[in-house]
């Protein structure tokens, strides 16, 4: 999806049709952009593409915010093999008031999250209106390679941010495709707006 339309929600993507959020609120396109406002602290918006169904998927998307984060942290997390809301696997980018970069990946299975590995970027020091880039791979079956990669600039890094493997059974087959946007408890930084130019 490059976001070329304009309006409130995120209405259908170029490919893999209708964007289900998990409200209307905050929701719009620019005509360059899918834009995701939150008025408050502790708010989770989501977006999947119920109607997409892939065992195997490499996720490219971005994220630009409008404020750098101030008291609390903002977490962008893309998701694959989504089964319904409560199963999926989730790579979660981490911008914190600190500038550090927090990545991490982990599997939900029946709504209960388990971090899987997680990593920190110190010094990233994160800039208003920044494009940060992010990669998510999800391949195999059976036992399941799951890479994340960030990275500022036009040059993606040969090398994985984050690598793990995971062989949960409820996890191996194919399913939907999503973002989550959640502003952390103690954010200040309010409103704050997401920029998501591709996915």
């Amino acid at each position: 999806d490059g976001f070329g339309r304009s309006g409130s929600g995120w209405g259908s993507a170029d490919v893999g049709g209708v964007w289900t959020l998990n409200t209307q609120s905050g929701f719009s396109t620019d005509g360059s952009s899918g834009v995701v406002s939150i008025p408050n602290a502790g708010s989770t918006r989501t977006a999947k593409l119920a109607g997409v169904s892939a065992r195997d998927v490499s996720i490219l998307t971005d994220l630009a915010l409008d404020k750098a984060p101030v008291g609390g942290t903002y977490l962008y997390q893309v998701r694959a093999r989504m089964v319904g809301d409560t199963s999926m696997y989730n790579l979660t980018v981490r911008l914190l008031p600190t500038g550090q970069l927090g990545l991490q990946v982990s599997r939900t299975v029946g709504g209960a999250e388990t971090v899987l590995r997680s990593t920190t970027i110190n010094g990233f020091n994160y800039v208003a209106g920044e494009k940060v880039n992010v990669r998510f791979d999800v391949t195999g079956s059976g036992t399941t390679t799951l890479n994340g990669t960030v990275w500022r600039g036009v040059t993606e890094p040969a090398t994985p941010s984050i690598t793990v493997t995971d062989s949960t059974a409820a996890l191996q087959g194919p399913g939907a495709v999503g973002l989550r946007f959640y502003t952390g408890g103690g954010t200040t930084s309010l409103p704050l707006a997401a920029s998501v130019d591709r996915f």
